[in-house]
C-alpha cells in the first residue's frame, strides 16, 4: 500500500511514496512588495500568469473530481488529465493570440489609414500654399500696375505744373509789355506837359488830388497783390515740402523690392523739384520786378503832381485793373492746381501705404510657405547629398579599380615579355648545345687527334657550365619575378576584394540610408499613434488593475482555500483507499 508524504511547504510538490500524482503548487505571496512599484509590463505578466494558473487549476480540479467519482486514479488517467489540461490551455492561448492578432491587424489598418490621411492633408496644404503664392503674385502684379498708373498720373500733374509755369512766364511777359507801355505814356506825358501848363491852376490841383487818390488806391492794390503773391509763394513752399515728404515715403516704399523704379521715379521727382525751384526763383525775380515797378509807379506819381491828363490816367487805371484781374485769375488757377496736386498726392500716399500693408501680409504668407518648402527641400537635399556622395565614392573606387587593373595588366604583359625572352634565349642555347654535340660526334667519328677532341670537349663543357649557370641565374630571376608577380597579383586581388567589399558596403549603406529615410518617415507617425494608443490602453489597464487588485486577491484566497480543501479531501480519500487496500490484503491472507 502506497504511503503519502505530506511534505508540502509553499512552492513544493505533494507526492505519494511511489512517485505518482504530483500536484504542482506555486507560491503566492499574497500582496505585492512595498519596496518598489511594479511596472505595467510586470502587471500584465502577473495577470497573464495568474489567469493561466487559475485556468489550469480549475481544469485539474474538474478532471480530478470526475475521476474521483469513478473511484481511483490510474497513471494513464493522470496522463490523460494532464494532456487535457495542456490541450485546453493551448486552446486558450490560441484564442488569446488570435484576438491579439486581430487587434494588431485592426490597429495596423487604422495606423495606415491615418498615415494616408496625413499624407493627403500635407499634399492639400502644399497645393493650398502654392495657390496662395500664385494669388500673391497676381496681387503683386496688380499693385505694380497701379503704381505705374499712379506714376503716369504724377507725370500728368507735372505737365500741368509746367503749363502753369508757362502761364506765369506769359504773365511776366505781359507785365514787361505793360511796363514798356507805361514808359511810353510817361514820354507822352512829358511831351504834353507844355500844353497842360496853360490850364487853370484850380482845376489842375483838383484833378491832381483826384489822381493822387487814384494812385494811392492803385498802390494799395499793388501791396495787396504783393501780399497775395507772398501767400502763394508760401503755399508753393508747403506743396514742395509735401512733395518732398511723399518723395521720401515713396523712396522708403520702393526700397522693399523695386530699385530700378525707385531710381527712375527719384530722377523724375528731382526734375520736378528742380522745376519747382526754378519757378520759385522766377517768382522771386518777378516779385523783385514788381517791387521795382511799384517804385517806378511812386516816381511816376510824383511826376504826375505837375501833370493833368484825364485820358491817360484813366487808361493807366484800366490797364492796371486789367493786369490785376489777370494776375488774380492766374493766382486762382495756380492755387486750384496746387490744391488738386496736394489732394492727389495724399490719395497716392494712402494708396501706397495700403499697398505696403498688403505687400507685408503677402511677404509674411510667402515666408511661411517658403519655410515649409525649405524644410521639405532640406530633407530632400540631405538625401540627395548622401546619395551623390555615395555615388561619387563608388565612382572613385571604380576608377581606382580600373587603374589597378590596367597597371596589373601592364605588369603582367612586361613579365610575360621577359619570360618569353628567357624562353627564346634558352631555346637558342639548347640549339647551340645540340650543334656542339653534333660537331663533337663528327670529330669523334673523324680521324683527328684525341687532344683536339678533349680540348673541344673541355671548351664545350665550360661553355655548357657557363650556360647552365646563366640559365640557372635566369631561372632564379624568372622565379623571383614570378614570385614577385604572384605576390603583386595577390595584393591586387586582395585590394580588388577590399574594393568590392567596400563598394558592396557603400551600396548597402546607400540602401540602408534610403530604407532608413523611408522607415523613419513611416515609423515616426506609426510610433506616435502606437504610443498614444498604448498610453490610453495603459491608463485604462491601470484603472482596471487597481480595481481588480482587490478582486484578484479575494479570488486567490478563495482558490487557495478551495485548493487546500480539495487536497485535504484527496488525502482523506487516499488514506481511505490505503486502509481499504490494507484490509483487503489482510482478508486475502
Amino acid at each position: 500500500m502506497a504511503e503519502v508524504s505530506l511534505t508540502s511547504p509553499p512552492g513544493t510538490h505533494i507526492e505519494f511514496s511511489d512517485g505518482s500524482m504530483p500536484l504542482v503548487m506555486k507560491t503566492a505571496s499574497g500582496r505585492m512588495s512595498p519596496v518598489r512599484t511594479m511596472t505595467m509590463k510586470e502587471y500584465d505578466q502577473q495577470l497573464a500568469e495568474l489567469k493561466k494558473e487559475n485556468f489550469n487549476l480549475k481544469l485539474r480540479i474538474y478532471f480530478l473530481e470526475q475521476n474521483s467519482k469513478k473511484g481511483g486514479v490510474l497513471d494513464s488517467e493522470r496522463e490523460i488529465i494532464d494532456i487535457k489540461v495542456e490541450n485546453e490551455s493551448l486552446k486558450k492561448e490560441i484564442q488569446d493570440k488570435t484576438e491579439i492578432l486581430k487587434r494588431a491587424s485592426s490597429a495596423i489598418d487604422t495606423i495606415s489609414a491615418q498615415h494616408q490621411n496625413e499624407i493627403t492633408e500635407i499634399k492639400e496644404k502644399f497645393s493650398h500654399a502654392e495657390r496662395k503664392v500664385e494669388v500673391l503674385e497676381r496681387e503683386n502684379r496688380k499693385l505694380n500696375g497701379e503704381l505705374k498708373d499712379s506714376l503716369t498720373s504724377l507725370d500728368d500733374k507735372d505737365n500741368q505744373l509746367k503749363e502753369s509755369f508757362r502761364e506765369m512766364s506769359d504773365l511776366k511777359s505781359i507785365l514787361v509789355t505793360k511796363s514798356e507801355f507805361i514808359e511810353k505814356l510817361e514820354e507822352q506825358l512829358q511831351s504834353n506837359g507844355n500844353n497842360n501848363n496853360k490850364l487853370d491852376e484850380a482845376s489842375f490841383k483838383s484833378k491832381i488830388e483826384k489822381r493822387n487818390t487814384i494812385i494811392q488806391e492803385l498802390t494799395k492794390q499793388l501791396r495787396v497783390d504783393k501780399k497775395e503773391l507772398e501767400k502763394k509763394e508760401n503755399e508753393i513752399k508747403e506743396c514742395n515740402e509735401k512733395i518732398e515728404e511723399l518723395k521720401s515715403n515713396y523712396e522708403n516704399k520702393v526700397n522693399m523690392g523695386e530699385r530700378r523704379e525707385q531710381i527712375l521715379q527719384t530722377d523724375e521727382l528731382n526734375g520736378k523739384q528742380n522745376l519747382l525751384d526754378d519757378s520759385n526763383k522766377t517768382i522771386s525775380s518777378r516779385d523783385h520786378q514788381i517791387e521795382e515797378f511799384s517804385k517806378n509807379l511812386v516816381q511816376k506819381n510824383r511826376q504826375l503832381d505837375s501833370i493833368d491828363n484825364d485820358g491817360l490816367i484813366s487808361n493807366l487805371r484800366e490797364e492796371i485793373e486789367s493786369l490785376r484781374s489777370d494776375s488774380e485769375k492766374q493766382h486762382e488757377n495756380y492755387t486750384k492746381s496746387v490744391e488738386e496736386l496736394t489732394t492727389e498726392l495724399k490719395a497716392v500716399k494712402n494708396e501706397l501705404e495700403q499697398r505696403d500693408v498688403d505687400i507685408c501680409r503677402a511677404n509674411e504668407i510667402l515666408a511661411e510657405t517658403e519655410q515649409a518648402m525649405d524644410c521639405l527641400r532640406i530633407q530632400t537635399t540631405r538625401a540627395d547629398r548622401e546619395r551623390v556622395n555615395a555615388e561619387a565614392q563608388l565612382e572613385q573606387l571604380r576608377k581606382e579599380l580600373d587603374s589597378l587593373r590596367a597597371e596589373n595588366e601592364n605588369q603582367l604583359a612586361e613579365h610575360e615579355a621577359i619570360v618569353q625572352n628567357l624562353k627564346a634565349s634558352l631555346h637558342h642555347k639548347q640549339k647551340e648545345f645540340q650543334e656542339d654535340d653534333n660537331y663533337v660526334k663528327q670529330l669523334e667519328n673523324g680521324e683527328k687527334s684525341v687532344n683536339l677532341i678533349e680540348n673541344l670537349k673541355r671548351q664545350h663543357l665550360k661553355a655548357i657550365n657557363e650556360l647552365r649557370r646563366a640559365s640557372f641565374e635566369k631561372d632564379e630571376e624568372s622565379r623571383r619575378l614570378v614570385h614577385k608577380l604572384e605576390a603583386e597579383l595577390e595584393e591586387l586581388r586582395t585590394e580588388l576584394s577590399d574594393t568590392r567589399t567596400e563598394v558592396n558596403r557603400k551600396d548597402l549603406e546607400i540602401e540602408k540610408l534610403d530604407r532608413r529615410s523611408n522607415w523613419v518617415e513611416e515609423n515616426n507617425q506609426e510610433q506616435l499613434e502606437k504610443l498614444r494608443g498604448i498610453v490610453k490602453e495603459k491608463n485604462t489597464l491601470i484603472d482596471t488593475l487597481v480595481k481588480a487588485a482587490g478582486e484578484k486577491e479575494a479570488i486567490l484566497d478563495r482558490l487557495r482555500k478551495e485548493r487546500v480543501e480539495g487536497i485535504d479531501s484527496f488525502v482523506r480519500r487516499a488514506q481511505q483507499l490505503s486502509e481499504n487496500l490494507k484490509t483487503d490484503r489482510l482478508d486475502e491472507r
